[in-house]
């Protein structure tokens, strides 16, 4: 009750999560640290914040993982206190650069007009 009461934003839900995962679990993206991801960092990450929302908030949130969007899926789907996101998870290092990140954006776009 207490969250319904005083909901938090969603964007600062991520940014939490971001901010802690790293901190606190950092580690588990690298197979050489800072130099060499693991495989497929960004479904590790996607993986990790769906378990997030759903422990979290599970109750108030609905958390659907590449659900269709026309001819692609999107990473994750959430329904948070009766709002739709959409995240597309980008991951930003060695061998993943900026234009890569901002490619999310073309996808992100691609989805919301279908």
């Amino acid at each position: 009750m207490n969250i319904l009461a005083d909901p938090p934003l969603f964007l600062d839900l991520i940014r939490k999560f971001a901010v802690d995962l790293v901190k606190d679990f950092g580690e588990v993206f690298w197979e050489k640290p800072g130099a060499k991801f693991v495989r497929n960092p960004e479904s590790l990450a996607k993986s990790h914040l769906g378990i997030f929302l759903k422990g979290a908030y599970g109750n108030i949130a609905f958390v659907g993982r590449e659900i269709a969007s026309g001819r692609a899926f999107v990473d994750l789907l959430v329904n948070f206190l009766g709002f739709d996101y959409i995240l597309e998870l980008k991951i930003v290092g060695p061998g993943w650069s900026i234009g890569w990140a901002e490619s999310g954006l073309d996808q992100l776009n691609g989805y919301m007009e279908t």
